[in-house]
Formats: structure tokens, C-alpha cells, sequence
């Protein structure tokens, strides 16, 4: 991503952290403020929000989806 993400763009930059999350389940901290082009604060504070919100997940590093949102089959169903 080329554009910056900040200040009045948090919706947008919560949304692009979600969908990165949904299709690989797992996102550094570090990946996500290159990405994003803002500081590892502002991303902080964003998954702040979104883990407040039980949205995603955060792990030393970076961030995952909470434990049950990626719809796989448990062993069960198998």
C-alpha cells in the first residue's frame, strides 16, 4: 500500500487490518505499520479498539483472529 492511513482514516485502517487478518489469520505489528505507512502506536491503538470489541486477538507481535473465528471444522466434525 502506497497511500498513508491516518488520523481521520482509523475505520478504514481497522477494516484493512480485519480483512488482512480474515485471509491469513495472523498479522505482525510490523507488517501492518509498513503497510499502512502510520506508527506502531497508532496500530496499537487501533487493534486496542478492535480487540475491546472482540474482533481480533492480541499476541506478542502482532494480532490474530479470536480462537473460533475461522470456521474450520473441529475434530468432531471430522
Amino acid at each position: 500500500m502506497t497511500e498513508s492511513f491516518r488520523y481521520d482514516s482509523a475505520p478504514q485502517r481497522r477494516q484493512v487490518i480485519l480483512d488482512a487478518l480474515r485471509s491469513s489469520g495472523f498479522v505482525a505489528i510490523s507488517d501492518l505499520t509498513r503497510d499502512l505507512g502510520v506508527s506502531d502506536m497508532t496500530i496499537r491503538r487501533d487493534l486496542r479498539k478492535l480487540e475491546e470489541s472482540d474482533q481480533v486477538r492480541v499476541v506478542r507481535g502482532g494480532v490474530s483472529l479470536p480462537r473460533g473465528s475461522l470456521h474450520a471444522p473441529g475434530f468432531e466434525a471430522r
